[in-house]
């Protein structure tokens, strides 16, 4: 209140008072504190998540309790005011990066305004890159393999490495888990036995380190490469799975397909480090990153040794070879053993072979461990191929020209006598590996030719009236001698050690009739060596032929 007092300046006696009263309205700056209030907290935004993705957003929310009825606009989005009573969200999406100013007001003050400004930001471009490469001694890079980033199982990002394995990706949306599925269509190979061998011994001592030192921690991808049956698990049927994988020509398929990738550097020890099921390697991109590095390892399903060398040119077996030593002579439709033998000194721990053999005159008809034939070797024919594996925790020590194998055949009924040699097939994965399965380099096994016994050839050990043979030659248990009389008389076949001594008779003066015969003899009483085959024939008339023959007992 203001009191005025009026007074007449002649007479100051005369004097009167008046009172003013003056007032101030406060519900104007309260509404716009409370505006301003509002602004402070109401207004929120999100940046865009990408390089040029167009996702940001501006949102402004009145809230439960305030009391109060608000007006927005956001400038250039809206057309108009928006009304937001107590509860009420306001959201414009899809903005680029940029300035936007946000205008707020009370509506029972309408020339009350508030802008707010804002700033829709974008990340800065994030790099993946790295390179995919064989798990193999020497890292060979891997070329067009395709490489995807996938969430969801919906495609994010793809490419293919290039001729160096390498691949590139320059602008990943941050923020995200990725699913890293790689594929390629490059053939497989260097699936044999060892693989087999080494996957049944790293399940026997994994988690541990054996008495050579070697560790069982090994690289995630290969523990994959030998867990071909898919279930997270390495054990003896991936072994067994592995074996036949090679013996049928890569038929049965593995579960896990022809290929497995993972990160390098992510390793496993033991079966019990695997205890997710995670089909594909992930990866983070943080929006704190700059530029990812990541590579990968491929190997093929089933290739636990690391031998293989996609796209090398690797045509025929590189570490074996087969030469001839002997002969070994052979009639029709005849069984018969034929070793093959260690060209040198070697302990073996796994075998793979594969062999050449003409199957229109020789049948396999079993395959057993050096000079055991109690120890089966596991052997498939098909036409012309016979393919044969063994490998074994304990390892085969082979001394020059002792048996690795031994071959059980028979000559056809149709065997034209010609002259038949096992060879090679022309095949990388024939090759033997030692007590821890590498590869034996230049290892040397040998064998024998087999030759023609034919009674009706000149090809038989023959006098001027009397012809002797046997087969086969070499023997290990029974070998069979041939003979033909030209007239009736008496026989005598016996075996001679080297001193000329009797060690066997088979016919002891014996009457037989002219033309062909045939008697079979066990070895059972002689040791292996060489031995000397005589037959003695007289006739009626006391004329007597004799003929001798080599013979060699293994």
């Amino acid at each position: 209140d203001i009191v005025v007092v009026y007074a007449n300046s002649e007479d100051p006696t005369c004097e009167e008072e008046v009172t003013f009263t003056i007032t101030y309205d406060l519900t104007k700056p309260l509404a716009q504190q409370a505006l301003l209030d509002f602004a402070d907290t109401a207004v929120t935004h999100t940046d865009v998540t990408w390089h040029d993705a167009g996702d940001g957003s501006i949102t402004v929310t009145n809230p439960e309790g305030s009391d109060k009825t608000y007006e927005v606009k956001v400038i250039d989005q809206d057309d108009d005011w928006v009304t937001l009573e107590e509860g009420d969200t306001h959201t414009v999406s899809d903005l680029e990066p940029g300035d936007y100013t946000v205008e707020l007001r009370d509506p029972d003050y309408p020339d009350c305004i508030v802008d707010v400004e804002v700033s829709i930001t974008q990340p800065d471009p994030i790099s993946v890159s790295g390179t995919v490469s064989y798990h193999n001694t020497v890292e060979t890079r891997m070329e067009a393999v395709t490489v995807t980033l996938t969430t969801d199982n919906d495609v994010e990002f793809t490419t293919t490495t290039d001729d160096q394995g390498a691949y590139h990706f320059a602008n990943v949306k941050p923020g995200k888990t990725y699913d890293v599925v790689l594929s390629t269509d490059q053939p497989v190979g260097g699936i044999n036995v060892s693989d087999a061998a080494l996957v049944n011994y790293w399940v026997v001592l994994q988690g541990s380190m054996d008495d050579h030192g070697i560790n069982t921690e090994i690289e995630k991808v290969r523990f994959f490469a030998g867990d071909v049956d898919e279930n997270n698990n390495i054990w003896s049927g991936d072994a067994g799975l592995i074996q036949s994988h090679f013996m049928g020509s890569g038929d049965p398929e593995f579960d896990r397909g022809e290929w497995t990738f993972w990160k390098v550097g992510d390793t496993v020890s033991e079966n019990s480090d695997v205890t997710e099921d995670v089909v594909y390697p992930s990866l983070f991109v943080d929006f704190n990153n700059q530029q990812i590095e990541q590579d990968f390892y491929a190997m093929a399903v089933g290739d636990f040794n690391r031998s293989f060398v996609p796209g090398a040119d690797k045509s025929g077996p590189e570490h074996l070879s087969l030469e001839y030593h002997d002969v070994i002579e052979v009639g029709a439709n005849s069984e018969f053993e034929l070793p093959l033998r260690a060209g040198r000194p070697m302990d073996i721990g796994a075998i793979s072979l594969i062999l050449e053999m003409p199957a229109e005159h020789l049948q396999l008809k079993g395959a057993y461990l050096g000079n055991n034939p109690e120890v089966p070797v596991q052997h498939a024919v098909n036409g012309n191929e016979v393919r044969l594996s063994w490998f074994s925790t304990q390892a085969l020590y082979v001394d020059k020209d002792e048996a690795v194998i031994t071959l059980q055949l028979k000559t056809t009924a149709n065997y034209d006598h010609s002259e038949i040699l096992i060879g090679l097939a022309w095949d990388p994965l024939s090759e033997l590996a030692d007590g821890t399965y590498n590869v034996i380099e230049d290892a040397v096994i040998t064998t024998a030719k087999i030759q023609s016994t034919a009674l009706d050839t000149e090809d038989m050990v023959s006098g001027k009236d009397l012809a002797f043979t046997n087969y086969p030659n070499p023997f290990r248990e029974q070998t069979s001698f041939a003979y033909k009389l030209p007239a009736a008389g008496h026989v005598t076949l016996e075996v001679l050690d080297l001193t000329g001594k009797m060690v066997k008779v088979i016919h002891d003066n014996e009457l037989h009739h002219a033309g062909k015969h045939e008697v079979s003899m066990q070895s059972d009483l002689l040791l292996p060596g060489v031995y000397f085959a005589a037959i003695t024939f007289r006739e009626s008339d006391a004329k007597t032929s004799r003929q001798i023959i080599r013979l060699v007992v293994y």
